[in-house]
């Protein structure tokens, strides 16, 4: 692997148009509450860092494996009155819970139904979702979990087993391809981009480049960046198929991220197949959080 570094420091006056984009609603995927999931944790954090509303989805135990349609849904049938009773008292706790940290709005759900079509459903109210890697057991198919995501519609953070309850994302990494679902991602990521002391842009030289196939020229991300006030070091990762994904996570502990943001794929090109590899190997073995966009 070779890597090529290119600095743009950041203007000392951003343009006067350039306005920090808040996230105003933030759900979190629940998985305990006694103590308290990383991600409730994780997103108290976020929502009174940008004075956000915050919701809560509580996942129960049987929901865990991202299950079909019919199992949860005779789950859910059986079930009825447990899901009610934690639909009332969670709802206390939680709101206690959110306002010991100055957060004035927030909602509570109990999930009756797999998640592919809860977060599908919850995605459509909120502008952030957040979860935990580990939400689908050990032996638990990673592909559900990708398939949840892409239905989600909104981005995603993942959240790493030792992720910090109140992360700072001084260091921030940036995949980069030059596709469109990159483009989305890094949009999506400009309100953690902004407080950051650090972003470094992890250009994937086998996935695409900063030109689409037609020859029209792409918005250049660095200038885009720069223009928004954000200081970008620019890395050229350059390695063969099999190794992107492992290159982009080796780079990425090198400038010390604290997270890493990277599109998500519904693969259906062989150039899609290869970055949606690139993708679910960051998923998979990423010890920071992820951020995902589709």
């Amino acid at each position: 692997m070779n890597t090529v570094t290119r600095n743009l420091l950041r203007p000392d006056t951003p343009s006067s148009d350039v306005m920090r984009r808040p996230i105003r609603d933030i759900l979190a995927v629940v998985t305990s509450t006694a103590p308290w999931a990383r991600s409730a944790r994780v997103g108290v954090h976020l929502a009174a860092r940008w004075d956000s509303a915050l919701s809560a989805c509580l996942v129960v135990p049987a929901l865990h494996g991202f299950a079909a349609a019919a199992e949860c849904d005779a789950v859910g049938r059986h079930g009825e009155s447990s899901i009610a009773a934690k639909e009332t008292a969670g709802a206390a706790d939680f709101t206690l819970f959110a306002q010991r940290h100055g957060i004035a709005e927030t909602h509570w759900v109990v999930a009756s139904t797999n998640m592919v079509r809860t977060l599908r459903e919850l995605g459509t109210w909120h502008d952030l979702a957040i979860l935990e890697h580990d939400i689908v057991e050990p032996d638990g198919p990673l592909e559900s979990l990708f398939d949840a995501l892409l239905a989600c519609r909104i981005p995603c953070l993942v959240l790493s087993p030792a992720c910090d309850p109140a992360p700072q994302f001084a260091r921030i990494a940036i995949e980069w391809n030059g596709s469109i679902e990159a483009i989305r991602a890094m949009h999506a990521a400009l309100p953690l981009l902004l407080e950051a002391s650090e972003v470094h842009l992890l250009g994937n030289s086998l996935c695409g480049s900063w030109h689409d196939g037609a020859g029209m020229a792409c918005f250049d991300p660095v200038d885009y960046l720069a223009r928004r006030g954000v200081s970008v070091i620019v890395h050229d990762i350059r390695a063969d198929s099999p190794a992107v994904g492992e290159a982009l996570l080796e780079q990425s502990g090198r400038v010390r991220a604290e997270l890493l943001v990277v599109d998500a794929y519904a693969p259906a090109s062989q150039r899609e197949r290869i970055c949606g590899d690139v993708t679910r190997h960051a998923l998979m073995h990423a010890d920071i959080p992820v951020l995902m966009h589709h």
